[in-house]
C-alpha cells in the first residue's frame, strides 16, 4: 500500500441559477457511466467523493446527491409526484450530519455580513451547526432581490442559535477553496487509493 498513490476526492459545484441544470446533467451522466463501469446499479456519485461542496444551486444539487439511500431508491414503487412529496416530508427532519458523505455548503449571514459554512463534519461535532438539510438548501439559494433571507433556529439542549441567511454565492460562489480547506482539516477523512493508479501502472512498460 505504501507505493500506491493516496488521494482525497473533492467535488465542487458552483452556483448559477438555472444554469445549475448543466452540472446536474453532467453528474447524472457520470453516475450512469460509473454504474455501468463498476457493474453496480446502486452506485452513487456520493460513493466516489470524500467531500462534496456546493453553493446556491450547487448547494441544492449537493444536498440531493448526499441524502441517505432510503430517500433515493423509491423510483420503481412511486410516481414522480409521490417521490417529490416524500422527499419534502422526510427532508423536514433530515439534518446535515446525516449525509452519506462529507458535504460543505456555504451561505451568508445578512446581519454579520460574513460567510456561514455548513458541513457534515462540523455538524457532527457541534449540534448547533447541525441544521436541517431543507434549511441549509433554502439558505444557500436565497438569492438577494429574488428571495427573502431564510431564518431558522437550531437547538442543543437549552442552547439556541438563530440564523438569518442569504445565498452562499455572496460569500463563495465557487466553493472549491472552501471544500479543499475543509478536506485538509477534516480528521475523519481517510485517503483512498487513486482509482487511476492501477490502470496507469499497467500501461507503463516494465
Amino acid at each position: 500500500m505504501a507505493d500506491k498513490e493516496l488521494v482525497i476526492t473533492v467535488l465542487s459545484i458552483d452556483g448559477g441559477g438555472i444554469r445549475g441544470i448543466i452540472p446536474a446533467v453532467i453528474l447524472q451522466s457520470l453516475e450512469t457511466k460509473l454504474q455501468i463501469y463498476h457493474n453496480n446499479p446502486n452506485a452513487r456519485i456520493a460513493d466516489y467523493f470524500d467531500v462534496i461542496a456546493g453553493t446556491s444551486t450547487g448547494g441544492l444539487i449537493t444536498a440531493m446527491l448526499t441524502v441517505p439511500d432510503d430517500l433515493t431508491n423509491r423510483r420503481p414503487k412511486f410516481t414522480a409526484e409521490e417521490i417529490e412529496e416524500g422527499l419534502k416530508q422526510q427532508q423536514q427532519e433530515l439534518t446535515i450530519s446525516q449525509t452519506v458523505t462529507n458535504v460543505v455548503i456555504p451561505s451568508s449571514d445578512i446581519k454579520k455580513l460574513q460567510p456561514v459554512i455548513f458541513s457534515t463534519n462540523e455538524a457532527r461535532e457541534t449540534p448547533l451547526k447541525d441544521a436541517k438539510i431543507i434549511d441549509v438548501c433554502l439558505s444557500t439559494s436565497a438569492a438577494p432581490t429574488y428571495f427573502a433571507p431564510h431564518s431558522f433556529t437550531t437547538i442543543d439542549n437549552d442552547e439556541k442559535h438563530t440564523f438569518e441567511l442569504i445565498d452562499g454565492a455572496v460569500a463563495a460562489n465557487n466553493p472549491t477553496l472552501v471544500a479543499i480547506t475543509h478536506a485538509l482539516s477534516c480528521k475523519n477523512i481517510q485517503q483512498r487509493v487513486d482509482p487511476h493508479y492501477e490502470e496507469e501502472k499497467m500501461r507503463k512498460p516494465n
